[in-house]
């Protein structure tokens, strides 16, 4: 993270001021196992000195940011000029617990009729 850090302040002038390294967030994939959304906050001071304005930059440098975030990570960069849509995080909770609610529903279902066909198959 620091490296990243390192690149960016070479690349943009802004300066890494914090690293938050995620390791609490996951999902819940059966009562056994979890999946861990391994992650991290990095915070900038974006602010040139010199000036004392804030550094501001184009689609153009976050696209460059992605892919330079890509390569000192050493992670697998996405598509370029995706036209994918981004979920917000409330939403997408929102869309998980109804998701979830939904394979209850069915669990609940299939449950009744498993045991209303073995009752029959006693009678």
């Amino acid at each position: 993270m620091r490296r990243l850090g390192d690149v960016l302040h070479k690349a943009y002038r802004i300066n890494l001021i914090q690293i938050h390294i995620h390791r609490d967030e996951g999902v819940r994939l059966d009562d056994t196992n979890v999946k861990i959304n391994h992650h991290a906050h990095l915070v900038f001071d974006w602010q040139n000195k010199t000036t004392g304005k804030i550094v501001t930059i184009g689609r153009a440098d976050m696209s460059k940011v992605q892919t330079l975030t890509a390569e000192t990570l050493e992670m697998e960069r996405g598509q370029v000029n995706s036209k994918a849509e981004r979920l917000e995080h409330g939403d997408f909770r929102k869309a998980m617990a109804a998701l979830d609610q939904q394979i209850d529903e069915k669990k609940t279902t299939c449950s009744k009729q498993s045991s209303s066909c073995s009752n029959q198959s006693k009678t």
